[in-house]
């Protein structure tokens, strides 16, 4: 598009050239140079201030090329169009609208003002021309800005289904492992596989509630090292958040709230209660270094994922219990029958 105007314009000031003009020759060198410039460094179409300003100072550029060679008679007025144009699709219909004026009043006021002659038809008829420029720049900024929403939103809803996917796929695993899963060493190695399968973290602890005395026990950890033994009151403030709240809480900055973590030096967390019989029978902590390293989507990810993992410890559980009431009644039944 910017060459093409330059080109328009250099075609244009060909007679002037040819006939010796000085300063149309002059002003085509400045314009191609900046031709140059911009494609080597185009100008970015945003909504911050620098944007504005370099738009605004193409124009000035382009302004003074145009009434130094013979204003609206300039061969170079249609440069005046390209900023127009990046004015739209940077900030839309209002800005590119102002930047048109603009032009148009820094081009008609000097002629107006130099001459006695006061013929606005060719003003009138740029006036137009700019204008629905302007018009069809904030237009189609529209337009893109539309299909770049609705690219965001499909792209947002292909990020869910493929997590939806894998908390799926990871759910049927864990559905397939639970017949297989009654021994609780099997049953935490597979949750902690399952863990490092889905999430990226630094350290992460899997804590089992204690009924005797009401602590916590670290039943695996990752990363990171722990005492065997946790009291309610030695919990991260996160972890006891997640306990009172019975719900999935994500910490973005450990350092501004929330923290400290489980492990040393963890500066973002997400951790989750595992229910079961409509009790807390477990924790589960992953950090990272990082802030702001777990996404709100980990924390859905972990909150799905902890429902059928609390099953499968809490199986795993009271079947270690029943069978240790078992083998306590057959050495019962073999030390009665004995004596």
């Amino acid at each position: 598009m910017r060459w093409g105007t330059v080109g328009v314009g250099l075609v244009l000031a060909a007679a002037d050239i040819h006939d010796n003009n000085t300063s149309t020759a002059l002003w085509c060198l400045v314009v191609i140079a900046y031709a140059g410039l911009r494609t080597i460094r185009p100008l970015q179409a945003t909504d911050d201030l620098t944007s504005a300003l370099t738009v605004g100072a193409e124009v000035a550029l382009h302004v003074i090329v145009v009434t130094s060679t013979g204003y609206w008679d300039s061969p170079f007025v249609f440069s005046l169009i390209t900023a127009i144009i990046v004015a739209g699709f940077s900030r839309g219909f209002a800005f590119s609208l102002l930047v048109a004026a603009a032009s148009v009043a820094a081009v008609t006021v000097p002629e107006y003002l130099r001459t006695d002659q006061h013929d606005l038809r060719v003003a009138a008829q740029w006036t137009s021309e700019m204008v629905l420029i302007a018009l069809v720049a904030g237009f189609a900024r529209r337009i893109s800005g539309e299909a770049d929403r609705q690219q965001t939103l499909a792209l947002d809803r292909l990020g869910r289904l493929a997590d939806a996917n894998a908390l799926l796929f990871s759910l049927h695993r864990v559905a397939q492992s639970l017949p297989a899963s009654l021994d609780l060493d099997e049953a935490l190695d597979s949750t902690m596989s399952r863990l490092r399968d889905l999430f990226d973290y630094t350290a992460a602890a899997l804590l089992l509630f204690d009924d005797a005395d009401h602590g916590w026990v670290v039943a695996r950890r990752e990363g990171t090292r722990l005492p065997h033994r946790i009291t309610a009151e030695e919990l991260p403030p996160a972890l006891t958040a997640a306990v009172a709240q019975r719900d999935t809480v994500s910490e973005a900055n450990l350092l501004v709230s929330g923290g400290p973590g489980l492990a040393p030096r963890m500066y973002s967390g997400v951790y989750t209660v595992l229910l079961a019989r409509g009790a807390v029978i477990g924790l589960v902590s992953l950090e990272h270094p990082d802030a702001n390293h777990f996404t709100e989507r980990d924390a859905e990810l972990l909150k799905g994922f902890a429902e059928p993992a609390a099953l499968a410890l809490d199986n795993a559980r009271w079947f270690g219990r029943l069978r240790t009431v078992g083998a306590e009644e057959e050495r019962t039944r073999i030390a009665r029958d004995l004596h």
